[in-house]
């Protein structure tokens, strides 16, 4: 099997109107996602906010604060995106991330969110992310004081993550 990483960032505040936050596009991209089951991978969601706070220190930077209700809106996205087979910070029936987190009761001031889809390891999706300029500047972003990773996979094939960032 050949590896895929698809990396989507957005480094925008939340307010910021639908076309924007989804880096203009007009739609979610289509995903080739098999029809299989999805499971949780709370390990290796684990590991990512490590490996992101790991990065911040790096750069003399703060580490930010495991959200448990970022990483369940995180990990909720991740699900829809591949039971729906899209990927895009606009889902095909028009939420958003700022929708996403209000409709959870989420307070925020700022917000940005990652996603990556990956047949490798976190290690893996990780490295991709830090070496996408728009994706790296929402992990050292210094507005940003909590975030929260969701990780969910598609049977054996893939991952997806999704990095939800917040701050006041």
């Amino acid at each position: 099997m050949t590896r895929r990483l698809v990396l989507v960032a957005l480094a925008a505040a939340a307010c910021a109107a639908p076309a924007a936050a989804n880096g203009g596009h007009a739609g979610p991209d289509p995903l080739n996602v098999p029809d299989v089951a999805l499971y949780d991978q709370p390990a290796l969601e684990e590991a990512m906010f490590a490996d992101l706070n790991a990065e911040r220190a790096r750069h003399g930077l703060h580490a930010l604060v495991l959200d448990r209700e970022l990483s369940a809106i995180a990990r909720e996205y991740a699900r829809e995106m591949l039971r729906d087979r899209f990927i895009g910070h606009v889902s095909p029936h028009g939420s958003t991330l700022a929708g996403r987190l209000r409709q959870a009761g989420y307070s925020f001031r700022y917000a940005a969110e990652n996603l990556a889809y990956s047949t490798g390891d976190e290690n893996e999706a990780f490295v991709h992310l830090v070496a996408s300029p728009g994706h790296h500047a929402n992990m050292l972003n210094p507005r940003f004081t909590k975030a929260g990773v969701g990780g969910v996979a598609a049977s054996v094939y893939a991952t997806m993550f999704v990095q939800e960032f917040a701050g006041d």
